[in-house]
């Protein structure tokens, strides 16, 4: 019947799995189960039990038997046909479906319009979807799913009149949201290209510094997991700059004890819980600094050290001035590794680092976790309790990195495991195994700086495993020590210099 020829289309545009109450939707056919039970007599359905939470009241769900079914119904509709056909189921479920079944059904809804973008050409209709396009693409995110998150905000990019839309009133905060998250998640699929071509049109287009500002921040991340730390320090002290959040001109230690003293000053008799409960933060413009202050600190250790403390106690006056944030837990757990580092002062280390894990679940901003855990688990932790207890804390934080986009701090919190393991007693084949899978993923991100970083230690690893000819060799089967110290310091990055040292002296004593 044509009724069964329609269904049968439709199913094989929805793809495997079939829900009756999206077919009654598109085709407006209350005969739809019938239909599915029918060809599910017929061999080319099964069905299982719904457990959907889309408040559809029908119990069951059908499959196809096999793809080659679905490709066989799909063919019999027109090539010539299919991106209008597609379009169609988008649109009847876009105008049937109830705010909250839209909500649920979003990516099955677009992923119809993707096919048929091409034929969208009214321009009322083109902003609504590149609308859902941003709501699809924020979604997405929260999942973690940043290649479909990129792939519907590019849909939404690509159906507006950008020549246009940027000086359109009604159109520009769309194209601005729109461009500034594709960034976004072009960084976190590592796409550094793409993600600069997106901020560029912000930078050339957008009406303010303000407007700017996100995509700045994004920029300068795009520029640190690039290995391209200089380039984020740089645009990092002339984003604050434009803040009116200047570092004294001369780094030297009168400067640094006397922002350490007004610190101290600013903490004075305030306890943990005290400091936990001072207001939120409510200047924009101390917010945006903190945002790009937490970009920096990564970079300042690798390429300017003598920067790098400064950076830790803007955050701290900042917090301590005007009020707490999600960026407070990366202020209280920097100050506590200045507090171990500087200072000597273990104890006071180890109140901020606790400061700092409360801090943090206070405002259960779970992407920042890395950042956290890297100072209180990579450094702090050790000088009060076992190595052996940060394993665990750090093997979770690389995972909430890989699975949040922070491929940045992941990576640094499995080459800070990898640290800890080697001079806890963990077996040396254990570590390796560990690395390599660490060294897989982080390559697929596009982390060099960070494989090239913790080469000296699994070189380290390799001789004393045996694996190398001499252990005492300067070349050894993954690097070359004299050529990686010479790279090193014409980067000028010293971290990396100060780590091949410690890896010599371990092996020569």
């Amino acid at each position: 019947s044509h009724e069964s020829k329609q269904v049968i289309k439709v199913c094989s545009c929805l793809g495997s799995t079939i829900d009756p109450e999206i077919l009654e939707y598109v085709l407006d056919y209350a005969g739809v189960e019938k239909v599915l039970d029918d060809f599910v007599k017929r061999g080319l359905l099964t069905v299982r039990h719904n457990n959907s939470t889309f408040g559809s009241a029908a119990q069951y769900k059908y499959m196809f038997e096999h793809d080659g079914i679905q490709q066989a119904a799909y063919k019999s509709i027109p090539e010539a046909e299919r991106e209008l056909f597609h379009l169609e189921i988008g649109r009847r479920l876009w105008r049937k479906l109830s705010t909250t079944q839209l909500d649920d059904k979003l990516f099955v809804v677009l992923s119809q319009m993707y096919v048929g973008r091409r034929l969208i050409t009214r321009e009322k209709e083109r902003f609504a979807i590149a609308s859902l396009c941003l709501h699809a693409g924020k979604k997405a995110a929260k999942s973690s799913t940043f290649r479909l998150a990129a792939l519907y905000l590019q849909m939404g990019i690509g159906l507006l009149d950008t020549k246009t839309s940027w000086f359109r009133s009604d159109e520009y905060d769309l194209t601005l949201a729109l461009y500034c998250a594709a960034a976004e998640m072009e960084l976190c699929c590592a796409r550094f290209e793409a993600a600069k071509q997106l901020l560029e049109n912000v930078f050339r287009n957008a009406r303010s510094f303000e407007d700017k500002l996100q995509a700045y921040t994004t920029k300068m991340y795009v520029l640190s997991q690039n290995d391209e730390q200089q380039e984020c320090m740089d645009l990092g002290l002339w984003l604050l700059q434009q803040m009116n959040e200047d570092f004294p001109n001369r780094l030297c230690n009168a400067h640094l004890l006397g922002e350490f003293r007004s610190v101290e000053r600013l903490l004075k008799g305030k306890s943990n819980e005290q400091i936990l409960r001072m207001p939120h933060i409510s200047n924009t413009s101390k917010l945006q600094a903190m945002q790009v202050l937490n970009f920096m600190v990564l970079p300042a250790i690798l390429h300017r050290p003598k920067l790098a403390p400064f950076v830790y106690l803007k955050c701290m006056k900042i917090t301590l001035l005007y009020g707490n944030s999600v960026f407070a837990a990366g202020a209280y757990s920097t100050y506590g590794m200045l507090c171990v580092g500087a200072t000597g002062d273990v104890e006071k280390g180890a109140r901020y680092a606790k400061l700092a894990l409360q801090s943090l679940e206070q405002y259960k901003v779970y992407e920042y976790l890395p950042r956290v855990y890297a100072a209180v688990y990579g450094v702090i932790h050790a000088w009060t309790k076992p190595m052996k207890g940060a394993l665990e804390p750090l093997l979770h934080a690389y995972r909430v990195g890989m699975q949040t986009g922070d491929a940045e701090y992941g990576g640094l919190c499995a080459n800070l495991y990898c640290w800890h393991a080697l001079h806890s007693g963990t077996p040396l084949q254990s570590i390796r195994k560990e690395y390599n899978g660490f060294k897989e993923t982080l390559v697929a991100s596009r982390q060099t700086y960070l494989v090239r970083q913790f080469l000296p230690t699994m070189q380290t690893l390799h001789h004393l495993m045996g694996i190398s000819d001499d252990p005492l060799a300067a070349k050894g089967d993954l690097m070359d020590f004299d050529e990686y110290e010479k790279e090193a310091t014409e980067r000028g990055t010293i971290s990396d210099v100060g780590s091949l040292k410690y890896c010599k002296m371990q092996l020569g004593y």
